[in-house]
């Protein structure tokens, strides 16, 4: 007679060997995400969509504050310099025309803020500043556990595991292995993924 704790760990064996990458038809398409993965210091951003079978990023870009001023004080004038930055991302936006993609972003998404562990302030205040822009002028912002989008796309084993991510992520983005992608735009663009998996979820389940 097996035991509670040999069935809960068959049982979380055969869900590890049930799982399979999603596929591109799994990801919500031709929905244009804006995912930001912030902080003070350096938020990674990236632009993309699914399309036709496709992946195709059509921008990414990282804001990198710098300050000489210390302490709390320092993290006003990063937050600050972030707020600005934001026109330069509606620059981009508004060089687009209609026939090539959307004006605005269909999605604009955070990744959630931690509440717990170092620096926590960090993401919460890069947050607030995107959040605030964005509300003004593009649309209510989401957000997504990077967790959870880890999940998705590499697995139970990636969802703790940043370098597990950035594998499973290359998956879909082959160029974001390479030299021209950093780590903030890679998590900002796992977090798209997860975000358009889920969309694709809810419109089934609506079907």
């Amino acid at each position: 007679m097996t035991s509670a704790l040999e069935r809960y760990q068959a049982k979380k064996t055969a869900a590890k060997a049930a799982w399979t990458p999603p596929t591109l038809a799994d990801f919500a398409q031709d929905v244009a995400v804006l995912s930001f993965d912030q902080s003070l210091s350096r938020t990674g951003w990236v632009y993309l969509r699914v399309l036709d079978g496709r992946m195709d990023v059509m921008a990414k870009n990282t804001i990198r504050t710098r300050t000489e001023v210390a302490g709390w004080r320092g993290n006003f004038d990063k937050a600050r310099q972030i707020r600005r930055e934001m026109e330069s991302i509606d620059d981009f936006l508004m060089r687009f025309s209609p026939d090539q993609m959307p004006r605005w972003p269909d999605v604009v998404l955070l990744e959630m803020p931690n509440v717990h562990g170092h620096r926590t302030e960090s993401s919460m205040m890069a947050a607030y500043e995107i959040d605030g822009y964005s509300n003004t002028w593009w649309r209510p912002t989401e957000f997504i556990s990077i967790q959870q989008s880890r999940t998705i796309i590499g697995g139970s084993d990636a969802r703790n595991d940043k370098k597990g991510g950035w594998k499973a992520l290359t998956r879909y983005v082959e160029e974001s292995g390479g030299r021209q992608w950093n780590e903030h735009q890679r998590d900002a663009a796992i977090n798209a993924l997860g975000h358009l998996y889920n969309l694709k979820r809810a419109d089934d389940d609506r079907q």
